[in-house]
């Protein structure tokens, strides 16, 4: 029972920051380009860009070990992850954009996405452990010996 719970928590945990990561992107761009007479990019070449995006950072969050449950991790442990991949997540996309010769995309809006995302990121894992706990602690998700 408990491996299949472990198996949903991950799920749930995997399919989370793979929309958040999305609409992160999203509001990125959104705050960037709200209200901006210039010309830029349209947000379907940012919507491209996600399609890259997306599935790295949750291979990402995987080697920074973001998906292991651990009973006794502290949150602190969890936001330094959080901020180390992050901060890995958006040299892979600067070193892509270079290599590809895309430098049509905005900094800031890559700057958001990174805040936008460390911050939803820790708000979803505080959500996700804060139930897990009141869940343990009614006697649910519990190991028998």
């Amino acid at each position: 029972m408990l491996k299949e719970n472990q198996k949903s928590i991950y799920a749930i945990q995997l399919l989370t920051d793979a929309i958040l990561c999305f609409l992160s992107i999203c509001l990125a761009y959104g705050l960037r380009f709200f209200n901006f007479r210039g010309t830029h990019l349209d947000i379907t070449s940012y919507m491209k860009l996600a399609i890259l995006v997306v599935p790295a950072y949750i291979i990402i969050y995987k080697y920074f070990q973001l998906y292991e449950i651990y009973l006794n991790r502290t949150f602190l442990k969890e936001i330094s992850k959080i901020l180390k991949s992050n901060v890995f997540g958006i040299l892979f996309i600067l070193v892509f954009l270079f290599i590809f010769k895309q430098v049509e995309f905005s900094r800031l809006v890559l700057i958001f996405f990174v805040v936008i995302n460390i911050i939803t990121s820790s708000i979803s894992r505080i959500i996700i452990q804060n139930v897990l706990h009141k869940l343990r602690n009614k006697g649910y998700n519990l190991k028998s010996i």
